[in-house]
């Protein structure tokens, strides 16, 4: 189905690999490169696999896949405050996606209660917060969750 948007959640291969891939030139990658939006997602799938063959890189399984892109997410709302709405968006479809995962919860709650609190002057979500100090709370959230999950080196 043409114009299809793949989901959220990442399948390419380990985010750590990648530079040791610089440079590297296979049929499957230049295709991938010059695929234009809108994609064919089942299309797009198919390249993928094709080229993480070709580059020998081994797939992550859902749960690495999760923890990779949440750590980039938080990554990027820790850099950029703008971004906090977007994140905790993700963040939630992630945490909903992924049946309430546990180590996404504390997003999903975060989202509820800045939505609300743009709306009102009170949430029930995440005790404590309010408009004053909730974009505060979610960035020191962000913070723990990135050192409780830190990447062996």
């Amino acid at each position: 189905m043409a114009g299809a948007q793949p989901p959220s959640r990442p399948t390419l291969g380990r985010l750590g690999d990648a530079p040791s891939y610089a440079g590297a030139d296979t049929p499957g990658l230049r295709i991938l490169a010059g695929l234009l939006p809108p994609l064919d997602y089942f299309e797009a799938t198919k390249l993928v696999d094709r080229t993480l063959i070709e580059l020998a890189i081994s797939p992550l399984d859902t749960s690495s896949a999760v923890e990779a892109y949440t750590r980039e997410l938080l990554a990027e709302l820790l850099r950029d405050p703008d971004v906090i709405g977007d994140v905790l968006g993700e963040l939630a479809q992630l945490c909903i996606e992924t049946s309430y995962s546990r180590d996404l919860m504390k997003f999903y709650l975060l989202r509820n209660a800045r939505d609300d609190l743009t709306h009102r002057d009170m949430q029930h979500y995440w005790a404590g917060a309010d408009r004053s100090n909730i974009d505060g709370i979610v960035r020191e959230e962000a913070q723990r969750w990135l050192d409780e999950h830190k990447r062996a080196a």
